[in-house]
């Protein structure tokens, strides 16, 4: 068994980087990599993919791995097909980002903008 933790809230506060060796130094043998605290810095998919490599790298070296991620969220915008389609791009970059970890399983949250007790078939439906 692994002991795992989210990058989600102490990325917050400190740069990736940091939060590997907090991590590792703390005894987690495991990160679930968030990507609501991502932000794009690259200019093109060479630099991100040498950028997660090298996460994965640091990670290693340290004595963890990443174990899983989260895409990020909320998925879906009642009212907002152009956001939607801008936020299903970037989940699929996170799916991308993620496979340079080394992850082989990422959350991806279902499409949820409409208020679930009332709702609950439609979203059934529209995220099937």
């Amino acid at each position: 068994m692994k002991v795992s933790t989210t990058t989600a809230v102490i990325n917050s506060y400190f740069e990736i980087e940091d939060v590997i060796n907090i991590l590792a130094q703390a005894g987690f043998d495991a990160i679930d990599f968030s990507f609501c605290n991502y932000i794009e810095k690259h200019n093109s998919e060479q630099e991100i993919k040498e950028y997660f490599c090298r996460l994965k790298s640091l990670a290693q070296s340290k004595g963890v791995c990443f174990n899983q991620a989260h895409a990020v969220f909320h998925s879906s915008c009642k009212d907002s097909d152009e956001w939607n389609q801008k936020r299903f791009n970037e989940i699929v970059q996170n799916i991308k980002c993620a496979s340079y970890l080394g992850i082989n399983n990422i959350v991806v949250h279902p499409c949820h903008h409409l208020e679930h007790r009332k709702y609950s078939e439609e979203l059934f439906e529209y995220n099937m």
